[in-house]
């Protein structure tokens, strides 16, 4: 999750898919395994990392935390 004004979302979308796109176009997912068929999204992950760090935009990061079971009344 990221927290941004929407001018620079807006940026960062319209750079983002223009690459993604265009790489989507290029690329055949035919031999791709169901893991493989998921290189979208983690080069979209890579990618987002290069535009922030580019932009030298400010960064601020939690520990992520995860519930389960949790009955309730506890």
């Amino acid at each position: 999750m990221m927290v941004m004004k929407s001018q620079k979302f807006e940026a960062l979308c319209a750079w983002l898919f223009m690459l993604l796109f265009e790489f989507e176009a290029r690329v055949n997912l035919k031999n791709y395994t169901d893991y493989q068929q998921r290189i979208f999204g983690f080069i979209s992950e890579r990618l987002i990392t290069t535009w922030v760090n580019h932009h030298q935009l400010r960064v601020k990061e939690f520990p992520l935390i995860y519930f389960r079971n949790l009955k309730k009344g506890n």
